[in-house]
């Protein structure tokens, strides 16, 4: 096209051994290492429609895997699907409580879940922190399938400077927030217009810029 495209993309395969995925255990954090697969491709192009006015784009499309790892779920450690029962306080202060659900009894105090009475406060570890679950083949947390955007720049040419005024559209898909893809845990797709107008002098090496972001809804 006359040097008007600029067009710049590749794909990508990405195999990592011991990757670092951190899991809540009891009230503190731990590091696993796990396998995954990250495959994808990735871009942008710019097309100038003029001397003034041009296109960005860029893009992003990750299909990501969890290889062969299993752990416990800290906010479902025995795989239950329903709650049978309301929380009840195991004692009267009310520091250990417990629920039944459709996969047994979970016992609860501050922010650590078991499947066994305990008492973290009285010196009574948990004895059964829950029952592994298979991530094998979940996607990477934080990781979305697609993301871009897509803008329009226009510069407007003055004797003193030039004002750059450039408009965005910006889109994510949803995003799983835990390596068990939890419901709960899921992220909603994000996509909202931005805006960010600049001046710059022609006889100075400074620029000022205001920028605008579409609340999100």
């Amino acid at each position: 096209m006359d040097g008007a495209l600029l067009f710049n993309a590749a794909y990508f395969q990405n195999t990592t051994d011991g990757m670092l995925i951190s899991s809540i255990v009891e009230a503190g954090s731990k590091n696993n290492n796990v396998d995954a697969d990250i495959n994808g491709f990735e871009g942008n192009a710019i097309l100038f429609l003029s001397e003034t006015t041009r296109l960005d784009f860029s893009w992003l499309a990750v299909k990501s895997e969890i290889g062969d790892f299993s752990l416990v779920n800290p906010l479902n450690p025995n795989g239950a699907t329903q709650l049978l029962s309301p929380v009840i306080n195991a004692d009267p202060q009310g520091i250990v409580r417990y629920a039944v659900t459709d996969a047994g009894v979970i016992f609860k105090s501050a922010g650590s879940l078991c499947l066994a009475p305990f008492n973290p406060a009285g010196g009574v570890p948990c004895s059964n922190p829950g029952i592994l679950t298979d991530v094998t083949g979940n996607q990477l947390p934080q990781s979305p399938e697609l993301s871009y955007s897509l803008s329009l720049n226009q510069d407007y040419n003055t004797d003193g400077g030039v004002t750059t005024f450039r408009l965005t559209y910006r889109y994510q898909s949803e995003r799983f927030g835990d390596v068990f893809n939890s419901e709960r845990a899921t992220m909603n797709e994000h996509k909202y217009f931005d805006t960010k107008i600049t001046y710059q002098p022609n006889d100075a090496n400074w620029f000022v810029s205001v920028y605008g972001k579409e609340p999100r809804k």
